[in-house]
């Protein structure tokens, strides 16, 4: 392979690359935040174990959907 027909890629800032989005703006839920939601949500489904991901992933959606995302 000729080195000099490799085009250099530059890396990609993704927030810089975002097309007008700020990062800045967007809300994003804290830990805390979503492992209280986590925490009420495994409260609400009667304290079984075994759903902790799904709690997790399902705070985070809901945090996120309330604020906007």
């Amino acid at each position: 392979m000729d080195l000099a027909s490799v085009t250099r890629v530059e890396p990609i800032d993704a927030a810089q690359d975002m097309g007008g989005v700020s990062a800045a703006s967007e809300y994003q839920p804290t830990y805390d935040d979503i492992a209280q939601a986590a925490y009420e949500r495994y409260l609400r489904r009667g304290g079984s174990d075994g759903s902790d991901f799904d709690d997790w992933i399902e705070a985070e959606r809901d945090l996120s959907r309330r604020n906007g995302l």
